[in-house]
This record gives C-alpha cells, structure tokens and sequence, in this order.
C-alpha cells in the first residue's frame, strides 16, 4: 500500500513537471548578425514587437539587402510568419559598436506578403528568412525610399534619430 502511494506520487510530480516546462518560451531576444539592423527596425515604428508571436517568440526576419557607399543599409524586416503578415524595408544610415541612427519616420516602406512568398521560422535562436525579401515592391518605391533617405550621399548626422543597439525591445 505504502509503495503504491509512493509511485503514484512520483508519477504526480513527473506529470506536473512536464506541464511547466512542455511549452517554455526560450527566447532571450535577436541573436543574428545584424543587431544594429534590429535596432533601427524596432525603433522605427512604435507596434513592432521585436520578435513573431506564435505559441512561442520567434526570431524576426532582419536581412541586409543592400549597402552604399556611406555605409547605409537597406534591409528588411518582417515579424509575419508563413504566408501572413507584412513585409518592411527599411534603411539605416549608420551604425557604430554602441548606437545606429535612422531616420525616424520616413526610414521604411511596407507591404502584405505576396502570395507565393514564405517565411520560415527557426525557433527562438536563429533568425526566420523569407523566400522574396523584396516581395513586390515597386522599383519606384524602393527608389523613393532611397532617395527619401538620402542614398548614395554623405550621412548627415542631424538628421538622425540615435538608437541604443539592443537585441530585446523593452
């Protein structure tokens, strides 16, 4: 009788075990290569996240496209998951060990993911991708974007918002 009771407390505790740590969330912020990408991208509009919401957080998508002379990068971010969600490109002008700089509110464009365009998610240590960075967006508006942004021309530092570099949004 005595064992019994003690197997069936051991079976309790076990199953209760199992219960808090089946579905831990084990994200601990952005690990890619690109924190001061992910700094601008979650600075830049006030209900990002920071990560993609699914049962547990996920990793956004954050990928340099492209460079200019000056260092400034156009990236894109998305924190949509499979076929849902929206797609951001966005340009950083700069960034140093400490700080990135952008400029604030007119440094992204967006649109829906296009049919036929996926993004895959890793878990909550790598990075998700996307199929199309690029999506569909037209090549006016990515030039717009630039030249909003002042592509291909010496930064100019008073027109930059300066933004810690960070791997979690608080």
């Amino acid at each position: 009788m005595k064992k019994s009771k003690n197997i069936t407390i051991y079976i309790y505790f076990v199953i209760s075990s199992l219960f808090l740590t089946g579905c831990s969330d084990l994200y601990k912020g952005y690990t890619g290569e690109h924190p001061d990408l992910y700094s601008v991208a979650i600075n830049s509009k006030e209900d990002f996240l920071g990560y993609i919401r699914s049962e547990v957080r996920h990793q956004p998508v954050v990928e340099s496209l492209e460079e200019d002379h000056y260092g400034r990068q156009l990236f894109v971010y998305s924190e949509g998951q499979g076929t849902s969600g929206d797609v951001y490109l966005i340009i950083s002008q700069y960034a140093t060990d400490e700080n990135a700089y952008f400029y604030y509110g007119i440094n992204y464009i967006s649109e829906e993911i296009i049919e036929g365009n996926y993004i895959h998610l890793y878990g909550s240590k790598k990075p998700a991708t996307i199929d199309n960075p690029y999506n569909e967006f037209a090549i006016d508006e990515i030039n717009e974007l630039k030249q909003s942004n002042d592509w291909g021309e010496e930064i100019d530092i008073s027109k930059c918002t300066q933004v810690e570099i960070v791997n979690e949004k608080n």
